[in-house]
This record gives C-alpha cells, sequence and structure tokens, in this order.
C-alpha cells in the first residue's frame, strides 16, 4: 500500500512531507497520534477505527490536529517516529487515547486493543483468513505466525515496553554509541587526520561541545576561528573539521 503511494506521489512529481500528528478530541479531551504523508494543504485528522467512531458521535468540526514537521526522508524512519509516538500517548493517556495499533508498517499489532477486543478481532479475522484460503496448512502457518506476534506484545508488556531484541539494541547504543560518524581533521599547517567514531567517544576524546557537531551537519564542516584559555578541545586557530559519512552502529548490534 505504501509503496503505491509514493508511486502516486512520484508520477505527479509532488515530493511528500513527512508529519506526525496528534488528533486532539475537544468535548473530551482524548488523543489520537499517527504519521501522514503530506502532499496537500488538505488537513488530515487520522483514519483509526476508535477514531472514525469519535468522528460520527462528536462531529469531526470538534476535533483539532497539531502536525509536527520531522527532518526525515524516508518512509522508514516516518514509521519507527510514528511507533514511538503512539507509545507515548499510551502510556501518558492510557484510556484517554484512540489508538488500539503499535503503528508502523502495519499487520495485526494491536497492542492497546485489550485482551478482550484483541481476542475478538483474532477471530473475527481467524474465520474471514480460513473461508479466504481454504487450505488448513496455509491457514495453521498463518495462526502461528499470529501467536507469535501476541507472544510478543506480552515479552514487550514485561518489560516495560521493550522486547528482548530491543533490550539488546539499548545495551549496544550504550556501549558503542548510536551512530559511527566518519571526519577529516584538516589542521592550519596543511596535515590531515581521518578520524572515525562514535559521537559520545569523539567529544571525550577531543573536548569538544555538541553544538559544533549540529553545525558541522548543517554545514558540511566546522573552522575553529578562534580558541580562548576556556577551551578544553587541542584544535588550533583555523582547524576544520570536514563531515565525511556516517552509519548507524545498532544495524550490526544482533551480529
Amino acid at each position: 500500500m505504501l509503496n503505491i503511494f509514493m508511486r502516486k506521489i512520484k508520477n505527479n512529481n509532488k515530493v511528500p512531507e513527512y508529519l506526525l500528528y496528534v488528533t486532539i478530541n475537544m468535548i473530551n479531551g482524548k488523543v489520537y497520534g499517527g504519521k501522514h504523508y503530506k502532499v496537500s494543504n488538505k488537513v488530515y485528522k487520522g483514519s483509526g477505527t476508535h477514531l472514525k467512531k469519535a468522528f460520527k458521535k462528536y462531529g469531526k468540526e470538534n476535533f483539532t490536529v497539531r502536525y509536527f514537521k520531522l527532518k526525515i526522508t524516508t518512509p522508514e524512519n516516518l514509521n519507527r517516529l510514528e511507533i514511538k509516538l503512539i507509545r507515548r500517548l499510551v502510556r501518558k493517556f492510557g484510556k484517554n487515547c484512540y489508538n488500539i495499533h503499535r503503528g508502523g508498517r502495519g499487520g495485526y499489532y494491536l497492542e492497546y486493543a485489550g485482551d478482550e477486543k484483541y481476542k475478538e478481532f483474532k477471530k473475527s479475522v481467524s474465520e474471514g483468513l480460513f473461508d479466504m484460503y481454504k487450505d488448513p496448512e496455509k491457514y495453521n502457518n498463518w495462526y502461528e505466525s499470529l501467536s507469535k506476534r501476541k507472544d510478543t506484545i506480552r515479552k514487550r508488556i514485561e518489560t516495560n515496553n521493550k522486547t528482548d531484541k530491543e533490550l539488546r539494541k539499548v545495551k549496544f547504543i550504550k556501549d558503542h554509541g548510536r551512530s559511527k560518524v566518519t571526519y577529516r581533521l584538516v589542521y592550519p599547517n596543511g596535515t590531515e587526520t581521518i578520524e572515525s567514531n562514535c559521537l559520545k567517544n569523539f567529544v571525550e576524546k577531543y573536548h569538544t561541545d555538541d553544538f559544533i557537531f549540529r553545525r558541522i551537519r548543517n554545514n558540511g564542516s566546522y573552522i575553529f576561528k578562534r580558541v580562548t584559555k576556556l577551551s578544553k578541545h587541542p584544535f588550533p586557530k583555523n582547524t576544520v573539521i570536514h563531515y565525511v559519512s556516517e552509519y548507524r552502529t545498532f544495524d550490526d548490534y544482533n551480529k
């Protein structure tokens, strides 16, 4: 579905704007969070199951929406951020949150629907799929995958909303950093050094400030124009740091 949507945008020569949004019921204060690919000025307020029912009950005009612009360029990153947004809304608002799906790419991830509604949903889907497949082997394979998803949800709840895989990832990032970045250091005498390290270790090694790296990301380089007595870094005046490349270290965390 997402690929079809992106192809339509490409054919129309429109660049989508990746947004997160929170829709608020102005009558009872309930909220709903999600993602949106904005290609026009049309206001999108969400399409969740419970949210649609609320639209009919209270009137769509009694809902307001707030958009959050993101500095991302891929749908995958948008999916990841949507999952985080919904998780935070459910933690903060509980039953006052319309979301029942975990967000992201889709599938049967009804983490916030409650046990009774989840069983009801699973039963209705099971009956529909059984009629669709008419093949016990295919049906059993689907049912087994659904049981694994439910087990994953249970483990997530028991471990403070984190699976074993996510806990290993958190530990890896804590030990090795989130990203490994390569910089080219050019000194005033013309000598150069290539430094490849995670941002945390780079800051600790050279005693630099975080704002320097924000400027490097925005401009591609940073010049130490002046060095004061309070400067802790070892770089002389007119030293230039060039941004070269970066990759996510946690992509290899399970190796």
